[in-house]
Order: structure tokens, then C-alpha cells, then sequence
């Protein structure tokens, strides 16, 4: 009976176990085989991974202690990658050698992992990485991979400003240039700009009172007017100073392009380059040292365009490859090298201009000039032409209209001719003295409307402006501009040197041509003997004004005054646009059939001797 019992109770058993699914029990016996993979970063310090250039990772296989032993003791195949990121380089990018190692099952593994020159840099820079490793390894025959990741406790040093970057008026001052250098160097400057949508070129002139040079008497320049434009001059001095590249041995050593040979602009090699942002090409320019300056100390470089740059445009200036008198690369300044060499900081007045000078790096790298020669380079805007000509644009449409000419484009002469007075008629009846060039000299004044803030446009006054920047015009507000005119004796049929001029008539027409004076010179020119020349040896009459604004009557007290106190300086180019608005309307009395040739003083024998066809200029120096 009990055999019985035990036959059965085997019988049962042998049925359920042929009730199994045999793939159960296969997956059972595989499952003990399973790798399941760990994978971790044991550097935890960034400062160590900048010395080692290393990155500790530690990996662990697990398996089974069921699995067969001989599994349990086969070493497995693990290949080790590694990426990172920081936070001004979010993207994670290989940063690890890869790496294959063979780790035992259930042992953890050690494993040092080298940094690439990716690696190497963002590790070594201010901001603490963060380092992601993939672990890939099969187990049996699946592919399988761990991954991991972490950020470093940051080494804080890295982040620190270098003792030799002065920032202690970096609000108002721009640093790159170093020391030895004023406040607005390098200049002209982006830097003293502000975003403006409301302008043309989108930026507007943001200096700082603090910023610009003090006189005998300790006061800055007021920049209202300053930052009322929206750009640079087009016609720029660049100025900046390099220790070291301060005497004419250095300059001579470093290859400067000078005047004598502007052609070396162009030169691939160099050093000393101007492109325009928007299309990489190279402009123009010429160097010199300053002149003017008491010591190399405060020598400066200075950069001039070889003609004027285009307005509203963007420019970028590069210096490269600096030598001292000797011969030897001066190296750049430390505040710019922050730039150049990509070497961050935990200070955001240095970090916030750093994407600005990528833009400048990436558009002189697309003119073949490479980051890593440079000295110095910035950038910076040239004004707008309505920035440059819309007051004068605005002061001398107005005054046109006022006279009934609203088309100044079409080459008509229409509406009135501005009101005029003879003064003065000096006739020569005989070929002596002033009478072997001219006939006649004829004085007198003219009317035109005044833009300045004081009646009459006397020296000192200057514009009042309008919410669009316009010149507003006290209601009736004018000035009477003075003139002199030569007629050239060769014009005229003097009825073989008869001393009775009524007896003379025109012989022919003479083309009008204004005069310009030259520095701070007058009307008086206009009768020196070199132009009275001019006019009867071409046909030509001449006649001039002054100059307002930058003529004999402006130079006392207002330029002088200007010299002490540069403040006052908008007092000499506002008179001189009214200078140009007077110009002009001598310009339309000579051309308007009412204008001077319908006066007596200009007619012989009933005839007018001026040709109102066309109108010409001349003029020297200023004037020119």
C-alpha cells in the first residue's frame, strides 16, 4: 500500500511538471544570466578634474547569484562615453575620450576617463559642468546601456576677475584698452550706445557726463546734445592707446599702413584693419602716431578712413600683431584677452558684453582676420544721413517754401527771390589796382529767415528743437546776411578803356559762383587779389557771404569760449547751418531772373553781366 502511495504521489508530480510551460522554466534558467548596469561620476570637485583632466567614473554589472559560476566570473565588455554642459554652454557635447573597459560581474569598477580639448575647456572655465556618461554592454545578447550624470561643486576661483582688469568705472568707462588709456578709448565706441528702435540705425548716444575729458576747471562736457544722435561722425578719428606701440621705432616694427602708402590697407598682413560689419570688406585707412602729444606715455594711435565712412553703417575695428620698438608681440590687453580667449567670469559686467564680442570675432574671422592675433577690436556706428542732414534738410526746405519753392529736386527756380539792399558800388574805370581784374565791386546784404534761438542769428545763439529734432523758428524771426561780388573786367566791353563807364556795355555773360571762406575768415576774401584773378581769367563773377558760425565774427567770445568749455561747442555748428541756409539764398539771388542781375549795379549799358543759367561754388581751405 504505501509503494502504491508513493508511485501516485509521483505520477501527480511528474504531470504538473509536464503542465509547465517550457518556456517558463527556459526564461528561468536565462534570467540568471541578466546584467543589469550602474554607472556613476565619483569626481565630484571641478577643481580636481582641472588638474587631473581626468573624470573618475565607477561602473557595477549586477547579476544574479543564481547565475552559473561561470557567468558570475566572465568579465564583460563596457564602453564608456562622456559629454558636458555648463551654463553659457548648454548643449552637451563629447567631452571624454571613449573609453572600453572589461568589468567582472558584482565588482564595482573604477575607471579613469581622459577630457578632450572640449572637455578640457568647459572644466577649466568659470561654471561648474556638469558631466553625463552612457555605460554600453550587452547582456546576453541584448544591448543594453546605464547612464549617469552630475555637476561639479564649482571652483569658484575660476570665475574671479584678474587683478589687472580695472572695473571700477565700467559703468561709464569702457575697460577693454587697459590702462594707460582715458576713459572714452577706444573711441569711436559702441560702447557709449544704447538700443533705440525710434532712431534710424537703431541706437542712440548714451555718453556719460563723467565719461568725457574735464577742462582747467574740473567740469565735464554736457553730452545732451551729444546723445542726441544716433551714431558716429563718417568722417571718425579712431583713437586708442598701446602701451609699448607708442614711438615711431614701434610703429615702424608693427607695420602700420600710413599715409605714404595707403594702398597697405589692403595687405592680408595688416595690422591695423577697418571693415565694414554688414559686408567684411576692408576700408580704406591711413595711421600716425599723435603728434601733438607731450610723452609716449600719452601717445596715442590714431586711425583715419581714407575718404568718409557710409552712413548708418556698422564698423569694426581690428588691431593685430602689435610690436614694441624692439620687435616683440605686445600682448593684449587683460581685459580684452577675457574676450579673445573665451575666458569667463562670475562677474556679469564683463559677462553681459561676451555674446556682443563673439558677433565680432565671428565677422572678422568671415574677413580672414583671426581671433587669436588680434591686440584690440570693437566696433562702432556711423550716424545716420538724417541724423547728419535732416536739420539743415529741414531749415533750408522751410525756407525755400517760405519763398515758393517746394521742389528742390527738379532744378527750377521758382517762387520769389529773397529780398536784397545795394549797399556799395565801387567801380574801376581804369585797368589799375583792383581795376586790372574787376569792373565793379558790388556790396550789399540779403534776407534770410533765422533759425536760432535769438533774433538775428548772432554768434552764441543756437537751435531750440522740436519733438522730431527740428530747428523751431521764432515767428518773423531773420537776419540780414552780408555779400560782395567781383565782376570781372573780361566780361565787359569798355569801349576801349573809355574812363566814362556809361559808356560800357557787356561784352559777354559770366557764370555766378559762390565763395567760400576759410577759417573763421570773411567775406573780405572775396576781394583779395588771387580770386578777383580767378574771375576774369575764367568768366567767372564772384561773390561770397561770411561764413557764419566759423568766421572772424564768430571766433571771440563764442570759439573761444567753445575752447574752454567744450559745452558750448553746439554753438558753433548750429550757426553754421544758418551759415549754409545764408548760402544758399545767395546761391538763388544769383540764378533768379529778380535776384542780383535785375539790379543796376550789376547791368552795363542796360544789359545784366550774370548768366543765371547754372550755378557754380569755389572755395578754400574751411572753404573748400
Amino acid at each position: 500500500m504505501k509503494r502504491f502511495n508513493l508511485l501516485l504521489a509521483l505520477a501527480g508530480m511528474a504531470a504538473l511538471l509536464f503542465a509547465m510551460p517550457t518556456g517558463a522554466m527556459a526564461g528561468k534558467s536565462k534570467n540568471k544570466g541578466n546584467v543589469k548596469g550602474n554607472v556613476n561620476v565619483l569626481s565630484a570637485r571641478q577643481a580636481d578634474v582641472v588638474k587631473s583632466g581626468k573624470l573618475k567614473v565607477r561602473v557595477l554589472l549586477k547579476m544574479s547569484r543564481k547565475a552559473p559560476k561561470k557567468l558570475r566570473k566572465k568579465p564583460i565588455k563596457v564602453t564608456l562615453r562622456g559629454t558636458s554642459s555648463v551654463v553659457w554652454s548648454p548643449k552637451s557635447n563629447t567631452s571624454l575620450y571613449a573609453k572600453t573597459v572589461k568589468v567582472r560581474p558584482n565588482h564595482k569598477t573604477v575607471v579613469t576617463m581622459k577630457l578632450n580639448s572640449t572637455g578640457k575647456s568647459k572644466s577649466g572655465d568659470c561654471g561648474a559642468p556638469t558631466f553625463k556618461v552612457t555605460a554600453d554592454y550587452r547582456s546576453g545578447k541584448k544591448k543594453k546601456r546605464a547612464k549617469t550624470s552630475r555637476k561639479l561643486s564649482a571652483q569658484k576661483s575660476l570665475c574671479d576677475v584678474p587683478a589687472d582688469v580695472d572695473l571700477t568705472n565700467a559703468d561709464k568707462c569702457d575697460f577693454i584698452a587697459g590702462s594707460g588709456n582715458a576713459c572714452l578709448a577706444p573711441f569711436p565706441n559702441d560702447f557709449y550706445t544704447k538700443e533705440d528702435s525710434s532712431s534710424e540705425t537703431g541706437k542712440r548716444l548714451d555718453l556719460d557726463p563723467e565719461s568725457t575729458p574735464t577742462n582747467s576747471h574740473d567740469k565735464h562736457i554736457d553730452v545732451t546734445v551729444l546723445n542726441q544722435s544716433d551714431g558716429f561722425s563718417p568722417g571718425p578719428l579712431l583713437s586708442v592707446h598701446i602701451p609699448g606701440m607708442d614711438n615711431e621705432a614701434a610703429f615702424t616694427q608693427s607695420g602700420i599702413v600710413s599715409i605714404k602708402a595707403m594702398s597697405g590697407a589692403f595687405e592680408p598682413s595688416q595690422p591695423v584693419v577697418l571693415i565694414d560689419a554688414a559686408t567684411g570688406d576692408r576700408q580704406l585707412i591711413w595711421a600716425e602716431l599723435d603728434s601733438n602729444a607731450t610723452s609716449d606715455e600719452s601717445r596715442n594711435l590714431i586711425i583715419r578712413p581714407g575718404k568718409n565712412l557710409q552712413n548708418g553703417h556698422r564698423y569694426i575695428v581690428a588691431i593685430r600683431n602689435m610690436k614694441d620698438s624692439a620687435g616683440n608681440l605686445i600682448p593684449a590687453p587683460a581685459a580684452f584677452r577675457l574676450y579673445r580667449d573665451t575666458d569667463r567670469t562670475g562677474n556679469p559686467v564683463i559677462e553681459n558684453r561676451r555674446t556682443h564680442f563673439e558677433s565680432i570675432f565671428d565677422d572678422l574671422a568671415d574677413a580672414g582676420i583671426d581671433r587669436g592675433s588680434l591686440y584690440l577690436a570693437w566696433d562702432f556706428t556711423v550716424a545716420s544721413t538724417e541724423n547728419l542732414t535732416g536739420r539743415m534738410l529741414s531749415i533750408r526746405d522751410r525756407a525755400f517754401a517760405g519763398l515758393g519753392d517746394t521742389d528742390l529736386t527738379d532744378g527750377v527756380v521758382q517762387g520769389d527771390a529773397p529780398n536784397f539792399t545795394i549797399t556799395d558800388v565801387q567801380n574801376f574805370p581804369t585797368a589799375t589796382g583792383n581795376g586790372v581784374e574787376d569792373a565793379r565791386i558790388v556790396k550789399g546784404t540779403f534776407t534770410v529767415p533765422c533759425y536760432l534761438n535769438q533774433a538775428g542769428c548772432p554768434s552764441g545763439s543756437t537751435f531750440d528743437l522740436d519733438a522730431d529734432q527740428k530747428p523751431i523758428r521764432t515767428p518773423g524771426n531773420t537776419m540780414e546776411a552780408r555779400f560782395s561780388c567781383n565782376i570781372p573786367r573780361s566780361a565787359i566791353n569798355t569801349n576801349s578803356e573809355d574812363p566814362d563807364m556809361n559808356t560800357w556795355d557787356v561784352d559777354h555773360t559770366v557764370r555766378p559762383s559762390l565763395y567760400g571762406h576759410g577759417l573763421f575768415g570773411s567775406i573780405n576774401e572775396v576781394t583779395s587779389k588771387n580770386i578777383r584773378q580767378l574771375g576774369t581769367e575764367n568768366g567767372v563773377l564772384v561773390c561770397g557771404t561770411d561764413w557764419i558760425g566759423m568766421s572772424d565774427g564768430d571766433v571771440y567770445p563764442t570759439a573761444i569760449q567753445a575752447l574752454a568749455d567744450l559745452s558750448k561747442f553746439p554753438t558753433i555748428p548750429d550757426r553754421l547751418q544758418q551759415g549754409f541756409l545764408n548760402f544758399l539764398f545767395l546761391g538763388r539771388l544769383l540764378i533768379h531772373p529778380d535776384g542780383l542781375a535785375s539790379s543796376d549795379a550789376f547791368k552795363f549799358g542796360g544789359h545784366s553781366v550774370i548768366n543765371t543759367d547754372d550755378l557754380f561754388y569755389y572755395g578754400n581751405s574751411q572753404g573748400g
